[in-house]
């Protein structure tokens, strides 16, 4: 039962994807047999792209999204947990075997907040974010705009990432717990 169900599964995932290509021609391709939770949804803007390759898993509720001259790129074998967002304005690349773990959010772009009418405009600052082979990014972490992680890495849950990090590398992020008991002034 187990094997129907996940060739069932798979065959879903083919109609799904068919059916973007279709709707969205030139601008979406997939290289191969993937499972796609029907809950997950791809949204193409402008002139962007993205190109899924073979043996993705994709869970409930994950969200990737193009505007501009976008382009997204998930290499084979990624993994996305439950409620992953990844949108681009420039580009992001998603290493072959990369797991993201549950509400993973990357983002190559960000407002310009310092000019005051491109901020009203919506005008965006982008920067590719990278990254590489076999890495496991932790629970709710969210990668921002010029990120490049390197391939084999582990980045613990929660963190916030900007900037380069090695391959190899473990990336943890400690807090300071502040634990204190709130009373009334009077």
């Amino acid at each position: 039962m187990h094997y129907l169900d996940s060739i069932l599964k798979r065959i879903n995932t083919l109609i799904h994807l068919t059916i973007v290509k279709m709707l969205h021609r030139g601008q979406f391709s997939f290289k191969g047999i993937s499972v796609v939770n029907n809950s997950s949804h791809f949204t193409i803007n402008d002139q962007g792209h993205i190109i899924i390759g073979k043996n993705i898993g994709i869970r409930r509720n994950c969200e990737v999204s193009v505007s501009e001259n976008g382009k997204i790129n998930i290499e084979d074998n990624v993994f996305m947990n439950n409620g992953c967002m990844v949108v681009a304005h420039c580009q992001i690349s998603v290493g072959d075997g990369t797991r993201l773990g549950p509400q993973v959010m990357i983002f190559d772009h960000d407002y310009n907040y310092k000019d005051r009418d491109a901020f009203k405009e919506g005008s965006h600052i982008s920067a590719p974010v990278i990254i590489g082979k076999n890495c496991w990014i932790g629970a709710g972490t969210i990668i921002l705009k010029g990120s490049q992680i390197g391939d084999n890495c582990v980045v613990g849950a929660g963190c916030v990432l900007k900037g380069n990090y090695a391959d190899d590398s473990l990336i943890i992020q400690k807090r300071d717990e502040l634990n204190k008991l709130i009373t009334k002034q009077r």
